[in-house]
């Protein structure tokens, strides 16, 4: 049976006679409140006045209360709101009520202890503000403290340093007055302490390789001239480093850097005129990689590698003992110098570690120690510098060498820098010195064939007089020493 508007309203009248509130009403109607109320006031109708006096109750009118009444229901009451709700009247009636007759009706709120700036219980917290919300009128309705933790200084303990750690960095985390909140404390291994491991981890590794060459005998000296001195450099090696034909137009590997190496060398020392004394120079980045992450200290680069990183330490090693020995053949005694790279500088500082150990029973060696990355050699009135050549730029070496070297540089005549870094043999002469890089037997890698370099490989022997200099340099291209050793087999 369809029911038409005016039965609906009589319904809905007669359902809100028995109701307290338009809500209560609703549910009886099955509709939400806000359609019962539309359609009464489409009819010009209030849905209210229907309501039952008698189950809705009366709120009581404020007005008729005294002061005294209503500032002792403030006062038991936090907050206007909840003063509002004993009193059956809105908050905002509360306020005009009091601003009506010039109070405030948060004046006579129940006001609890505001806690004090010392530790709020065991929290570790402390009084950082109060806040309020006011009425239309200024008047606070509601109030309360907002805390905050103490500062590192007031309740937390800072830490301890670890046993052979440093404080490296504090950071200072502070608010917007300039209260210390946070404070970081970074630590960092003792440079001194990490430097006494390291060495440490070198001695008991190179004490594998104790008395492993024996003497041998040396050359006739008759054939050995005793005021020439041969200086071997050996260019950046890169021992481990891997290149593809495919990619890089030469396989390069840990069997081929050391097949190539030796091929040179035995040629070349065939070539220089004998010499009692001779030298040969690892001038640095004998090592690809410094460790197992395979990129450069420095940059970051990466790297591509032959091989675990045990292997190619093991294999780099023997390929500088042979060298040496090959040398002892010649020579009555050699001298030993490896420099740190800016692949492997730290590396290449065990190496003379190792190789002490291994010619311990030879007295013809003689090793170098390269903490310092500038090597000198004086022979008679010649005054030899080493290094890598990463550090500074070439034009500035001859003043290096003059103040490292201030009395040796006044007495000798002829000055030479022996440098690698640029895989190329190069010269420059700057007054009273000589700067010269000398090129490597390695392939390229990826990375330095993509930037387009193309020098030749081989190696040069520098033979210096006593007294006359530079007098000659002896070649021998790698191409050249890999026909030689292909027509002897």
């Amino acid at each position: 049976m369809k029911i038409t508007p005016d039965r609906w309203f009589e319904e809905a009248i007669a359902v809100l006679r028995r109701s307290s509130s338009i809500k209560e009403a609703a549910q009886f109607l099955g509709l939400k409140p806000n359609i019962i109320s539309k359609r009464f006031i489409g009819r010009g109708l209030e849905p209210a006045r229907y309501l039952s006096p008698d189950r809705r109750g009366r709120r009581p009118n404020i007005d008729e209360l005294d002061l005294q009444q209503v500032k002792e229901v403030l006062g038991r009451c936090d907050s206007v709101v909840q003063a509002a709700r004993e009193l059956g009247a809105s908050p905002n009636s509360v306020s005009n009520w009091f601003w009506s007759r010039d109070l405030k009706a948060s004046d006579y709120l129940l006001r609890p202890p505001l806690p004090t700036d010392e530790p709020l219980g065991r929290l570790g917290q402390r009084l950082k503000g109060v806040s309020s919300k006011r009425g239309p009128r200024g008047e606070i309705i509601e109030e309360w403290t907002k805390t905050e933790r103490l500062t590192s200084e007031e309740g937390e303990q800072k830490a301890e340093v670890p046993p052979n750690f440093v404080l490296k960095k504090v950071s200072v985390g502070s608010d917007g007055q300039g209260q210390t909140r946070m404070v970081w404390r970074q630590f960092s291994q003792e440079r001194a302490h990490e430097s006494e491991l390291f060495w440490q981890a070198c001695r008991e590794h190179a004490a594998e390789y104790a008395g492993i060459v024996k003497p041998t005998k040396a050359p006739n000296l008759q054939k050995c001239r005793d005021r020439l001195f041969d200086v071997y450099p050996i260019g950046d090696l890169h021992v481990g480093m891997y290149a593809w034909a495919e990619e890089t137009d030469q396989n390069f590997d840990l069997r081929i850097v050391g097949e190539d190496l030796m091929t040179c060398m035995v040629n070349l020392a065939e070539r220089s005129p004998p010499s009692r004394r001779a030298m040969v120079v690892n001038v640095g980045d004998w090592y690809h990689a410094q460790d197992r992450k395979r990129e450069t200290p420095t940059a970051g680069h990466r790297l591509d590698v032959d091989g675990r990183h045990g292997k190619v330490l093991r294999a780099g090693l023997d390929i500088r003992r042979r060298s040496i020995e090959l040398l002892l053949e010649r020579h009555d005694e050699v001298v030993c110098v490896d420099l740190q790279g800016n692949h492997d500088p730290d590396l290449a500082l065990a190496v003379p570690i190792v190789l002490e150990e291994m010619f311990r029973n030879e007295p013809r060696v003689k090793i170098l120690q390269n903490v310092n990355p500038y090597v000198y050699e004086r022979f008679g009135t010649n005054l030899i510098g080493m290094c890598h050549g990463d550090g500074p730029k070439l034009a500035e070496l001859p003043m290096v060498m003059a103040h490292d070297r201030r009395q040796d540089w006044g007495e000798t005549q002829h000055h030479q820098w022996i440098c690698g870094h640029r895989h190329k043999d190069a010269e420059e002469d700057y007054p009273s010195c000589l700067v010269t890089t000398v090129r490597t037997t390695s392939a390229n890698d990826a990375w330095a064939h993509w930037k387009g370099y193309r020098s030749s490989r081989g190696m040069t022997c520098f033979v210096f007089d006593r007294e006359g200099g530079e007098v000659d340099r002896v070649k021998m291209p790698l191409y050249f020493a890999r026909i030689l050793r292909e027509s002897a087999q």
